[in-house]
């Protein structure tokens, strides 16, 4: 990360490993933005892209462990989004079913994937952060699917778009909300949130050109998307991934599930990316990409260790992000995946 830093590449960071209940290793690296007026601390709060994913997957097993909240893993989404319920297959055909909430969380609902020739429409949907996350789902329940549902993994940011309204739906409250009231507040994470404008201060911000990111839309940033603009700090991020080992968040058989593939054909569970060895998981991970921003966390199954790096670049064009996410496994002595 220094040497990153020293040459420019990156504007700065933070990583933490931790053990159990203990910090093991906790430094800063840089500045919070281009002008290197002010060095980056522990409060630092980075725009975590992907790794969101972990943490909208942990909102939604609360939500399916709470006995005053009906949504199981098996609802068809039609239940909540009527449009579903018959949609127009990319190079012919029609769906015969809707996709299920099993299915929008480990990518595999047939929703179109940001990786797979997507649209400037659906670019919009997601990367427009001046309407609502009604919209958003709204506009990408009109979009054709990629697939039958459950036919194929795609990695769909829009699908935790949907999967976000339908906790909003079934829940009555905001994602935000549902965020602080079942993750943020039993773990004390204080610089966690969707919409820090206005709420946090030393926010980061990196270099080089294209758009900015949505917390300098001010009040204006409405949308929250799900799984890839949440911000938080290392520190955060990291008592996130213990609370999630400790069981402080949800019980120990959705944790199992949660990081355990749901298809022999793909290497993730729900908001995980997961390493097997002798047919049994022993590392999750995530990566996050957007704009400026790049995370990674990682915890080791077998150790319960697990070790967090945010960081922001100095041109998004140049990313070292290989060589950051190994020497993170390589600091915190994990299995390579």
């Amino acid at each position: 990360m220094q040497d990153l830093i020293d040459s420019g590449r990156i504007v700065g960071g933070q990583t933490v490993i931790a053990k159990d209940s203990q910090i093991l290793y906790r430094r800063n690296y840089g500045f919070e933005t281009p002008d290197q007026e002010t060095a980056v601390s522990d409060d630092t709060v980075f725009l975590i892209a992907s790794c969101s994913k972990a943490f909208a997957a942990t909102v939604i097993l609360s939500l399916v462990e709470d006995p005053n909240v009906s949504i199981g893993l098996d609802d068809p989404i039609d239940r909540w989004l009527p449009a579903f319920a018959s949609r127009p297959i990319a190079g012919g055909g029609t769906s015969t079913r809707a996709p299920t909430v099993r299915e929008l969380m480990c990518h595999r609902s047939g929703i179109y994937s940001q990786k797979v020739s997507i649209t400037p429409e659906q670019s919009e949907l997601l990367y427009r952060f001046d309407h609502t996350l009604e919209a958003a789902a709204d506009g990408i329940a009109a979009q054709p699917l990629l697939a039958e549902p459950g036919e194929r993994f795609a990695y769909s940011g829009a699908g935790y778009v949907v999967l976000g309204r339908i906790a909003e739906l079934t829940s009555g409250q905001s994602f935000e909300t549902l965020l602080q009231e079942r993750v943020c507040q039993p773990l004390g994470l204080q610089r966690t949130t969707y919409f820090p404008a206005g709420k946090l201060d030393h926010l980061a911000q990196g270099g080089g050109p294209g758009p900015q990111p949505p917390h300098l839309l001010g009040t204006a940033h409405q949308f929250p998307l799900i799984g890839g603009s949440l911000y938080s700090t290392a520190t955060d991020m990291t008592t996130f991934c213990q609370g999630l080992v400790a069981g402080k968040l949800i019980s120990s058989a959705s944790f199992s599930e949660m990081t355990t593939p749901a298809a022999p054909d793909q290497a993730y569970g729900f908001g995980w990316s997961v390493t097997m060895r002798n047919g049994k998981p022993v590392l999750v991970q995530h990566s996050g990409a957007l704009l400026s921003y790049r995370s990674h966390m990682i915890i080791d199954l077998n150790t319960g260790t697990c070790a967090v790096a945010t960081w922001t670049l100095a041109n998004p064009k140049l990313d070292p992000g290989k060589k950051l996410k190994e020497a993170l496994r390589r600091a915190g002595t994990f299995v390579k995946s």
